[in-house]
């Protein structure tokens, strides 16, 4: 039997959120079986996290998030810890309805296909008459969609994407829009991945705004940048595609400037080892290097890359585990403006720690002058919010200068300065 995992995003629904859940645990099914059902709480605000807290059932498991992203950030979390064969995104509003998974899954089990859409504006299955804007712009977003894709979808916003484990393997951790334009980066992802697509007719019984609808014409402006975004714009390799942790038109570019600049820093030769801590879903700089032995370090790093040792651990707690005088050179590109200043402190002494004597250590992080910038870049959209909202603190040369002092390093050692228009800072510091 097929084990199914189904992944529910879940924000301020206390109205439906049991009754769905009902639903789901009774979904006819005849040739597979709910394994587990994870559901994710996007911070709710109306009761719904009280109501989760009360719930006793082995089969479902309730994660908490601890301030409010959008639903694409739930569903990163719920690809994270889903472990069934087949894994199916379900909203929690009832306006699909969980009797259709027999057919969703079919194609999968038959191995006809990779992954399954379910339409709204196909088959015979009963759906309501609401929102003729509504279901127009769906239309037109999905052909827009399919132009770029090559597909030919007729629903390319459904709730219903039913995945596959080979094809969530392949985007696990490298997902990157936390709201609603979810949907076009994970139908670029199926697009440009050559996976076999079906589509099947579902029901849908849409509600109004009045009975909760969150979804609006900022959302659609959103979406017909992200499908510019991610199928011209971004690298056409999908699995070179995160070379940052944040999304935005800009953090590429940022991101390739930045990599740019400490490669020239660090220099490097066939026969050392390299660590990057923070490297991210992907880890772009590391692939530019032409160390003998590379090492990334991320929450979020991709599971394998060729050539580069990855692992799935928080930096944040040290020690690291690598043995003393290990490394030839060590790399934190924007990163520790992330970390509070104690914690900032014991990671730079146990990167001390790390390095072999005459090893090398850069740094790069925004200047002290870049916060008010950054932040109307992330407001216009065009830098990751949710990086520039997580900055803890920003640093002078003269702070930087401090910091490695006191974890070890001399002062003439230490060499800084400043780059992209000044807006950043590199450091290099030599063990």
């Amino acid at each position: 039997m097929n084990k199914i995992s189904i992944i529910i995003p879940v924000y301020n629904e206390k109205q439906t959120i049991l009754s769905l859940l009902d639903l789901v645990k009774k979904a006819p099914l005849s040739r597979s079986i709910i394994s587990e059902i994870i559901v994710i709480d996007d911070y709710s605000s109306d009761g719904t996290r009280e109501i989760l807290k009360n719930l006793n059932d082995p089969l479902i498991s309730v994660i908490y998030k601890n301030k409010n992203a959008g639903k694409g950030s739930c569903l990163q979390i719920g690809f994270e810890k889903a472990s069934g064969d087949i894994m199916i995104i379900q909203d929690a509003d009832l306006e699909y309805d969980p009797a259709d998974y027999e057919k969703l899954v079919e194609p999968i089990i038959d191995k006809h296909a990779d992954v399954v859409y379910g339409s709204r504006f196909i088959g015979g299955r009963p759906k309501n008459a609401l929102f003729f804007w509504h279901a127009a712009a769906n239309r037109w977003m999905s052909t827009f969609s399919n132009i770029f894709t090559n597909l030919n979808l007729t629903d390319m916003a459904t709730c219903y994407k039913v995945y596959n484990r080979e094809q969530v393997d392949r985007f696990r951790g490298r997902l990157t829009c936390n709201r609603f334009a979810i949907d076009e980066e994970l139908t670029a992802w199926v697009g440009h991945g050559k996976a076999r697509v079906y589509e099947v007719g579902v029901s849908y019984n849409g509600r109004s705004y009045e009975e909760g609808k969150k979804i609006n014409w900022v959302d659609w402006l959103e979406a017909v940048w992200s499908v510019v975004w991610f199928n011209l714009i971004a690298p056409r390799s999908f699995v070179e595609r995160r070379v940052t942790r944040g999304w935005g038109p800009l953090d590429r570019f940022l991101t390739i400037w930045r990599s740019n600049k400490a490669k020239r820093i660090l220099s490097g030769s066939d026969n050392e080892r390299v660590l990057d801590i923070g490297c991210g879903a992907y880890p772009y700089f590391l692939t530019k290097l032409n160390f003998k032995e590379k090492y990334g370090i991320d929450q979020s790093a991709a599971k394998k890359i060729p050539g580069v040792d990855l692992k799935q651990i928080d930096f944040k707690d040290s020690p690291l585990p690598w043995s003393d005088n290990y490394f030839d050179a060590i790399t934190m590109l924007a990163v520790i403006e992330h970390l509070d200043v104690e914690t900032a402190k014991k990671l730079l002494k146990d990167i001390y720690r790390l390095l072999k004597p005459g090893g090398r250590l850069v740094i790069t992080t925004p200047s002290s002058g870049a916060d008010k910038l950054l932040r109307l870049l992330a407001k216009m959209k065009l830098i990751s919010s949710e990086e520039i909202n997580d900055h803890k603190q920003f640093y002078t040369k003269k702070l930087i200068r401090e910091q490695l002092i006191e974890s070890g390093w001399s002062n003439e050692s230490i060499s800084i300065g400043y780059f992209q228009i000044a807006y950043n800072i590199w450091a290099l510091a030599k063990k």
